[in-house]
């Protein structure tokens, strides 16, 4: 999901999250999500003065909402990477987990060079097979770029994040 920063792409993966959590109807009212849990990642709201007053106000199950912050490495919590740290990223998942939020993926890229197709497509095509081997969605959320034309070539830093993507919006 990709937009220009406070326009509610934060807001929408929150909704989406509850709707998991509980199996509410979807917004288009073609049938339900099924039950499940929700593991999210994000850099840019803090999770006791945003992100859980949010999942309450939509009606979440927090029992089955988890949010990563970040990685024990030795003696400290650091920064989590979706470059090096996939492994703690599956540890993390339970059998139920049904959806990822990342949000903005680009913040959970460690080293990698977002601008460089290769670079970025050596982190998401694992992050695909974890998704196929899980059966959880991932959502990442992403801004667009301050150029002007197709918004799919607006999307920061390199193609691979709309052309690995099953669907953007």
């Amino acid at each position: 999901m990709v937009g220009d920063p406070g326009l509610g792409k934060s807001v929408l993966s929150l909704d989406l999250a509850a709707r998991v959590s509980t199996g509410a109807p979807w917004p288009h009212a073609a049938g339900r999500s099924d039950i499940g849990d929700v593991l999210i990642l994000s850099a840019e709201d803090d999770p006791a003065d945003t992100i859980v007053p949010r999942l309450m106000a939509v009606g979440a199950d927090l029992n089955r909402i988890f949010i990563l912050k970040g990685v024990k490495k030795g003696d400290q919590v650091q920064y989590f990477s979706l470059a090096e740290d996939l492994l703690a990223l599956e540890a993390a998942l339970t059998s139920q987990t049904r959806l990822i939020i990342i949000d903005p993926i680009s913040a959970y890229l460690g080293e990698t060079d977002s601008h460089v197709n290769t670079s970025v497509r050596s982190v998401l095509a694992p992050l695909a097979e974890l998704a196929s081997k899980t059966g959880a969605a991932v959502l990442a959320i992403s801004h667009l770029n301050k150029g002007q034309g197709a918004a799919i070539y607006r999307v920061q830093g390199s193609i691979a994040f709309t052309a690995a993507a099953r669907a953007v919006w």
